[in-house]
């Protein structure tokens, strides 16, 4: 057997004999052939595409939007951000902590700085599907400036003016002397 090409009357070589190119990589080749089906026949159109269902549209289109592809499901959408409710805990901690005085300020303003810091720490790592990190760090601050007045309300009442609680419930009894006969 000899390597000569078929050539034509002319001398140019057969086309019809050559082999078939090599697709370039990327390069859409067509489906594969299905099992069943005579192989397409040399020289002949190639068929029409004809869409599938759930199998997209031919290669270099976009698919429609909300498009998923088969045995995915619905193209999830997350929504607006939601407020994140130890944010509102923070802020309303806070606001406690300077309304009462002595301890319960303290408590309050400690639940709002720490409520406030993991708030924070939850809001970060959503990455943008919760809001409320101003509610957060204002819960911190008005925690800690809660904080500071209590502590300062606790120690003047026990070291300072021990005797201001007598003094406040006796100006708080009735009087017994005005209206007596």
């Amino acid at each position: 057997m000899s390597d000569e090409v078929p050539t034509d009357p002319w001398g140019n070589p057969d086309p019809a004999a050559a082999p078939p190119p090599v697709p370039s990589p990327g390069a859409w080749v067509g489906p594969p052939p299905v099992p069943g089906q005579p192989p397409p026949v040399p020289g002949q159109p190639p068929p029409t595409w004809v869409p599938t269902p759930g199998a997209g549209g031919p290669p270099g289109t976009v698919p429609p939007m909300g498009w998923s592809p088969p045995g995915s499901g619905p193209t999830p959408y997350a929504g607006p951000p939601k407020r994140d409710g130890q944010a509102v805990g923070s802020i309303v901690l806070g606001v406690l902590s300077l309304l009462c005085p002595g301890f319960l300020g303290v408590f309050f303003g400690a639940g709002a700085v720490v409520t406030g810091y993991l708030s924070r720490k939850r809001i970060i790592a959503a990455s943008g599907l919760l809001e409320g990190r101003g509610l957060a760090v204002t819960g911190m601050v008005l925690g800690s400036i809660g904080i500071v007045v209590g502590s300062i309300a606790f120690v003047y009442v026990t070291f300072v003016n021990p005797d201001w609680a007598t003094e406040v419930f006796d100006n708080l009894a009735p009087s017994t002397t005005a209206g007596s006969r």
